[in-house]
């Protein structure tokens, strides 16, 4: 897969989308008073999981 290839622009965009919508849900059950942790918990995997997909490919590997 190659850094601009459609299948790499594909997972990223599938990535952002995830970091986007744990971000929106984060944001809403803050905002009801619940507790965050499970969700904050989600985003730093998902966030780990585009920062080793980033990292890949500024590797070349």
């Amino acid at each position: 897969m190659y850094r601009k290839s459609p299948e790499y622009r594909r997972r990223e965009t599938e990535l952002y989308d995830k970091i986007r919508n744990l971000s929106e849900r984060f944001d809403q059950v803050r905002a009801e008073g619940k507790d965050t942790t499970e969700i904050l918990k989600q985003l730093g995997v998902a966030l780990e999981e585009f920062y080793r997909f980033r990292l890949k490919f500024k590797e070349g590997i």
